[in-house]
């Protein structure tokens, strides 16, 4: 990996051999365990695979590079620009079975204690036999994404110091993900989380209110059509010493 900050200019470049478990055909049995999700396979979705099931095809990623550039304007203010490419491997010596290819751009910027972040991204799984979905895993479980979509992001905050006892800090937040254009013709994934995060000494704390549909983080999945909407009050309470 290569990281260079020149004066307004931040350069990162990394390559990766394989993921965290060694690729397809790493070391350890069950690709599900991890703490971050990766492609595992490929999903024969248009034929009735389960999106909750191991894959029939298992698939890694393969000699993937990463490139970070972004540029700071006025001290407040960060513009950049993100790619990345790098082949996916089939299991048991099959070889190249496609590609994958990401990039994005984003804003950050913060006016005195208003916050925005905005970020738009697209990705693509293109894989050889035109399959329209890939399982991914982690936390011991197996889920389905389409191979290609694109996301919007958008963040608006307001850091207010306070002395309310301990409390020393409220930031009120609001954060909309949109993921659309995906494959096979599949709904949108909408997300909102309207909240505040709470700083007292060493503790930070965040509360806020979840509303979503086809969202695997309230239930739903990213291959989902479904017309309801879940939601969910989320409290986190950190310590940090």
């Amino acid at each position: 990996s290569f990281i260079g900050k020149y004066d307004k200019h931040d350069i990162r470049v990394a390559y990766f051999l394989n993921d965290e478990k060694g690729g397809v055909d790493g070391y350890s049995g069950d690709k599900t365990h991890r703490y971050s999700y990766d492609v595992v396979g490929i999903r024969d979705y248009a034929s009735g695979e389960g999106i909750y099931s191991a894959p029939a095809q298992q698939m890694g990623e393969s000699n993937t590079i990463n490139l970070r550039y972004t540029y700071n304007f006025f001290s407040n203010t960060e513009v950049g620009v993100s790619l990345l490419s790098g082949d996916l491997e089939g299991g048991s010596g099959v070889g190249s079975v496609g590609d994958h290819t990401a990039y994005a751009f984003h804003v950050k910027s913060k006016i005195e204690n208003i916050g925005i972040m905005f970020q738009a991204s697209e990705y693509e799984y293109d894989l050889d036999n035109g399959s329209d979905a890939v399982a991914v895993g982690a936390w011991a479980f197996y889920d389905t994404i389409p191979t290609e979509a694109t996301a919007y992001n958008l963040n608006l905050s307001y850091s207010q110091s306070v002395s309310l006892g301990p409390i020393t800090n409220l930031t009120y937040y609001n954060d909309y993900n949109l993921i659309t254009d995906k494959s096979a013709g599949l709904d949108d994934t909408t997300m909102n989380a309207t909240g505040v995060a709470i700083s007292a000494g060493g503790v930070y704390a965040y509360v806020d209110f979840v509303i979503a549909k086809n969202q695997p983080f309230l239930g739903g999945t990213l291959v989902g059509n479904a017309d309801d909407w879940n939601k969910r009050l989320n409290i986190n309470i950190g310590y940090y010493f």
